[in-house]
C-alpha cells in the first residue's frame, strides 16, 4: 500500500449535503479582518472539508463557522465556532475560483459547539464520508 493511501484522520468523516452547508470563514489580512463564505462538503470532530470563493494559505489559522444542516432555530441552533488550520488546498483539480480545502480544527470557540457537532454526528451514520 502507498503512503498516499493511508489514512492519517484520528476522526471517521460525514458527508454533507452538496452546496447546502454553508461555511463563513474569518482571517486576518494585511492587518485587516476578512470574511469568506462558501459551503462545507464533510464533517469529523477534526477538521471539515470546504469550498470558498478566495483560496485559503496551508498553515493560515482562520476562525470558521459552520452551519449544520437541519432546521435550528434559536433555542436549538446549528452554528459550530471553531479555530481551525489549513491543512491543505486543492490544485489544478477543482474550479479555481471555487478551491476545495481542508480545515483541521485546534479547538472549539466554545463547548456548546463542540456538543453540537459530535450530536450532529452522532445522529448520522449513514453519511460516512469515503
Amino acid at each position: 500500500m502507498s503512503l498516499a493511501m493511508i489514512d492519517r484522520r484520528r476522526h471517521e468523516r460525514f458527508a454533507l449535503p452538496p452546496m447546502c452547508n454553508e461555511v463563513r470563514v474569518q482571517r486576518i489580512r494585511s492587518g485587516r479582518m476578512e470574511l469568506l463564505t462558501g459551503s462545507a462538503y464533510d464533517v469529523s470532530e477534526g477538521g471539515l472539508r470546504i469550498e470558498l470563493d478566495d483560496r485559503l494559505e496551508p498553515g493560515e489559522h482562520v476562525n470558521a463557522t459552520l452551519v449544520l444542516p437541519g432546521t435550528g432555530d434559536d433555542a436549538h441552533p446549528r452554528e459550530v465556532y471553531v479555530a481551525c488550520d489549513v491543512k491543505w488546498v486543492n490544485p489544478e483539480d477543482d474550479d479555481p475560483a471555487m478551491p476545495r480545502m481542508a480545515l483541521g480544527i485546534v479547538r472549539f470557540l466554545d463547548e456548546p459547539s463542540r456538543a453540537r457537532l459530535l450530536t450532529f454526528l452522532g445522529a448520522r451514520p449513514a453519511l460516512r464520508a469515503a
